[in-house]
């Protein structure tokens, strides 16, 4: 098995590939390399993770991006599971307001399955080898030693 697909994540071998300056909001963000990341046959599953999500509208339109290459790659057969993680007293109605909204993802692909899960990143959300991409757009401020 990959270490991409064991980690869960899309690691990249030169760190300056790995982070892009924003100047906007004077962040460093990560690129996606989603070519690097193997999928599975047209009867598997592909699986996004966001973890730390909120309601979902800061990662909307990276997961759009990333359905729409992986559409364009691999056909409209590919089922793709995109998992929202965040603490369990996060507002869900407004995750789900997002997800099925009319700017979503949701209203332009089939064969996509969002799914939830209430725990947090300190504990394992999913089973292993289950995630292909996982991404964290704020909730990264929240990592320090504690486990």
């Amino acid at each position: 098995m990959s270490p991409v697909r064991q980690a869960g994540l899309n690691l990249i071998k030169d760190p300056q590939e790995f982070l892009t300056y924003c100047p906007v909001k004077t962040l460093w963000r990560q690129k996606l390399q989603t070519d690097a990341v193997p999928v599975p046959s047209p009867k598997g599953v592909f699986t996004i993770g966001d973890y730390g999500t909120c309601d979902g509208t800061v990662s909307l339109r990276l997961i759009h991006k990333v359905i729409d290459h992986l559409r364009n790659k691999h056909g409209p057969d590919l089922k793709i599971q995109v998992l929202y993680e965040d603490h369990a007293s996060n507002d869900y109605n407004s995750l789900f307001k997002t997800i099925y909204g009319q700017t979503s993802y949701m209203t332009k692909f089939t064969n996509v399955f969002p799914l939830v899960c209430g725990t947090n990143f300190y504990k394992q959300c999913v089973p292993d080898n289950t995630c292909d991409i996982i991404m964290s757009s704020f909730a990264t401020v929240y990592l320090s030693n504690e486990r």
